[in-house]
């Protein structure tokens, strides 16, 4: 009964946040209140105010691909060395990147109603993140459709291992092609793209999505780990 009651105590240092599991939270805080209270309106935007949306819908927009391309290696050392975790490491880290996907089309199409005056412009940009919001729907479908655990993590690295090549493909071949001119406004990011405000802000909530996704990621391979 001791030992049950040990395993319950809050006080138990695996039941407490670490210091750099806190610190995001401060960070986030930062990003909004500069967001909102430092910087100002880009007058190049049809929309001024709307601009401040690139320091939520840029970030998580680019660390969807980053998150595929870890479930893409965690896929790839699955196959190498056929070790479970792998496998549980792979899926927590698309499903990271799924989450990311989701947020980056919902801010992406908040954005488009505010600058372009309709929700949905089929944008290549636009239609690139939906086409990889499918891939990855498609993909834990088929994990779900495999009850054998080694078929599926094998099925699912192979799958994930040519997503995650086929992802940074998609997002920036597809805008390129011939007849797919985009609304997007170009060079925002490359240096002189933005003012010295705009640039603090944004990296600072690149740094913060980053914190923030990287625990979700610890927290859903841990429980997927205790899944078996």
């Amino acid at each position: 009964m001791g030992h049950e009651m040990g395993l319950m105590t809050p006080a138990s240092p695996k039941h407490r946040l670490a210091w750099w599991q806190w610190a995001a939270f401060p960070v986030l805080a930062a990003v909004v209140a500069l967001t909102y209270l430092w910087v100002g309106p880009a007058t190049y935007f049809s929309s001024p105010g709307a601009a401040r949306i690139i320091f939520f819908h840029v970030p998580v927009a680019m660390l969807l691909a980053y998150w595929y391309l870890v479930a893409g290696v965690c896929s790839l050392r699955y196959l190498l060395s056929r070790e479970q975790r792998w496998d549980v490491k792979a899926a927590a880290a698309a499903e990271v990147g799924l989450v990311c996907t989701i947020l980056a089309t919902i801010s992406g199409a908040v954005f488009a109603r505010v600058q372009w005056n309709s929700w949905w412009n089929w944008d290549p940009k636009q239609v690139a993140i939906v086409i990889i919001l499918m891939i990855y729907a498609a993909y834990f479908a088929l994990r779900g459709a495999v009850e054998d655990l080694d078929l599926r993590a094998r099925v699912s690295a192979v799958y994930a291992l040519l997503a995650g090549v086929a992802v940074p493909v998609i997002i920036k071949v597809l805008p390129q092609l011939p007849g797919t001119g985009t609304l997007h406004p170009s060079g925002t990011l490359q240096s002189g793209g933005m003012s010295a405000d705009y640039r603090v802000v944004f990296w600072l909530a690149l740094v913060g999505f980053l914190w923030v996704t990287s625990w979700l990621y610890r927290l859903r391979a841990r429980l997927g780990a205790l899944e078996g």
